[in-house]
Formats: C-alpha cells, structure tokens, sequence
C-alpha cells in the first residue's frame, strides 16, 4: 500500500505538471491566435493601402500629365524608353516634382526644373525601390507617362525598363531566343530591338495592351493579331498606315466598333487574309474598304466572342468567304461583295 501511495503521488505530480504545462500552451495558443488576427489585419490594411497608392500614382500620372498631352504624341512617350535616358548620378530630390508650368517648358525642349511639390501624397514618401514597386504595378502605358511628372519618377521607371532588358537579354542566354512576351513592357523592348518584326501578338500573361505601345514602331509587320490589345482609333490608324504595303494577315476582336474597322482597314492595299467579329449595330461600311487583294475572310458573327472554328479551306485567286453565327443584317451586308469575284462562301450556326 506504501508504494501505490507513492506511485499515485508521483502520478499526482505528474499530472500537476501536466496541468501546468497545458496552462502555458493554452496561454501560447492565445497569444499565436492574436498574433495571427495582428497579421491578417496587417496584410489587409497594407493591401488596402497599397490598392490606395497605386490609385493615387495613376490619378496623379493623369493629372499631371493631362496638360501637355498635345504637346507630346503617343510615339514620343514610347520612343523616349529608348533614346532618352536621365542622368542618374544627378541628386534628385524626394520631392523632385515639377509643376505644370515647368513641365510644358520641358516638354517643349526647355530644363526641367526641381520645384516644391503643390501636394503631399503618400507616393512621395516612398524610397526608389518602392516606388519602383508600385509603378511597376501600373498600366505599362501609364506607367511610361508617369515618366513626365519628375525626374525622380523617370529614374525609376527607366530603372524598371533596364530590369526588364537585362532579364530578357538572361533569359536569352540561358535558353535561347524569347518567342512570346509575356508583358506588355517585354513587348515595347522586343518592338524597340526587332525594328524588321513581321508578326505582332498580345503579350501572354496580359489583357488589354494599349496599342499605342508598339503603333509607332512596328513598321514590317506580315501578320497582326490584335486580339488582347486595348484599341484606340489613332493608334490603328498609325499602325495601318506603317504597314500598309506589308501587312498580309490581320485578326481583330470581338467588340471592335465600326468607326475603328474604318480607320485600320482603310490604309491597308496588301492585306490578304482577315479575321473579324464586327459588332452588332454594324452599319457595314466596312465590307465597301476591303482591299483588292483580300483573298480570305472570315467573319465570326456579330460581337461574337467565343474563338472561330478552325475550318480547312484551299488556296484561291479570288475571295473565300466564312461566316459563323451569323444573323440576316449580316447577310445582307455581305450582299455587297457580289461586286467581287467570290470563290466560296461557307455558312455555319445562322442565328
């Protein structure tokens, strides 16, 4: 009886510990639990406060950039990647921001100047690595207009633009050459280094590429996809008309309006092969500017946007015709191209 008295003692201290033990890890677990809510909390107001940030940055980029839009076009703002360059051993100021006065004179050739900011946004409180961040996190087309608002944006964003390059140029060595951009920056350079490029596509990883990005200096294009790509009437207009003798392939989007099938059909005499969805108020204007030399065309209804069908076709001096869910105002317009010397005329699911 002694030992098992002695034994339940023992057991009793154990428990006793074990008790205590668990007192301390209930104690942690609590403790970890806040920790955690801390931490969740924290993520989400630095997301939050980063949404606010880059939202601030391009409300900015806007404003400030808003007034000397007709004093600099669209090519210049891209072109400038390359040929203009900030010298960056000069001290630039955290608040090296210029005001519109100072930023019409350097637009138009004058020095850009330092000068006190007009407002105290959280973006100027960033460091150069920071704000390298955030502008990266932007529109590639606003973020290269970012570069008129000072000296000290400019820096970071030609600093963003030379990552961009040396990673291309690794990648390269590594493993060959890059066949598809998957940003739309990686698209600038690859436009900027290949001036003889002979077929545009949307970078992968990407929506909405604005095509004034690349519609100044892609001037040998053979085929054209412009699927994926954010489209501006000006910008196709620049695009057709640099290519007007070259270009031989051309693949819209759905969506694409009247007034910007227009504008990019027009210049266009070589064109032979085109991929369209016009829109469903078309007036069908377009089908009277088709070029000569169009041999293909296929429509894939109208705003439809779902991919076409890949249909088998063969080799024609004349015009091949496919139309995929199409209605009677499509037919009707079509109607014009009894002009033409048409070969085929193919019609699938007529709405």
């Amino acid at each position: 009886m002694t030992g098992l008295k002695g034994e339940m003692s023992g057991l009793k201290g154990e428990m006793d510990v074990l008790k205590q033990d668990m007192t301390k890890l209930k104690e942690e677990n609590t403790t970890l639990h806040s920790q955690v809510v801390l931490l969740q909390q924290a993520m989400v107001e630095e997301r939050s406060t980063r949404q606010t940030v880059v939202e601030e940055l391009r409300q900015e980029v806007r404003r400030r950039t808003a007034s000397s839009d007709r004093l600099q076009g669209d090519g210049e703002e891209v072109a400038s990647l390359k040929a203009d360059t900030c010298d960056k051993c000069d001290a630039i100021s955290t608040y090296d921001v210029i005001t519109p006065t100072t930023e019409e004179a350097g637009l138009a050739g004058g020095d850009v100047r330092e000068a006190a900011p007009q407002w105290a946004p959280a973006i100027y409180l960033l460091d150069h690595e920071l704000l390298k961040m955030v502008l990266s996190k932007m529109d590639c087309w606003e973020m290269i207009r970012a570069r008129r608002v000072c000296r000290r944006w400019r820096s970071a964003v030609d600093d963003i633009v030379d990552d961009c390059r040396r990673e291309l140029t690794d990648q390269k060595t590594r493993g060959g050459e890059v066949s598809t951009p998957a940003t739309s920056l990686e698209l600038v350079l690859k436009a900027q280094d290949q001036p003889k490029l002979t077929e545009l596509r949307a970078p992968t990883a990407e929506t909405d590429t604005d095509l004034r990005l690349v519609a100044d200096t892609c001037h040998a294009l053979e085929k054209a996809n412009l699927r994926g790509f954010k489209l501006r009437v000006s910008a196709l207009r620049r695009l057709a008309r640099a290519n007007a003798s070259s270009l031989r392939e051309l693949t819209l989007q759905a969506g694409i309006s009247d007034w910007q099938l227009e504008a990019l059909l027009e210049p266009l005499k070589a064109l032979e092969r085109l991929d369209v969805s016009p829109p469903v108020d078309s007036s069908g204007k377009w089908l009277r500017l088709l070029p000569k030399s169009l041999r293909r065309l296929d429509i894939t209804g109208s705003g439809m946007t779902e991919a076409p069908l890949n249909v088998p076709r063969w080799p024609t001096s004349a015009l091949d015709v496919s139309i995929q869910q199409g209605t009677d105002t499509l037919l009707d317009q079509v109607a014009v191209l009894a002009t033409r010397t048409v070969t085929g005329l193919a019609i699938w699911g007529w709405q």
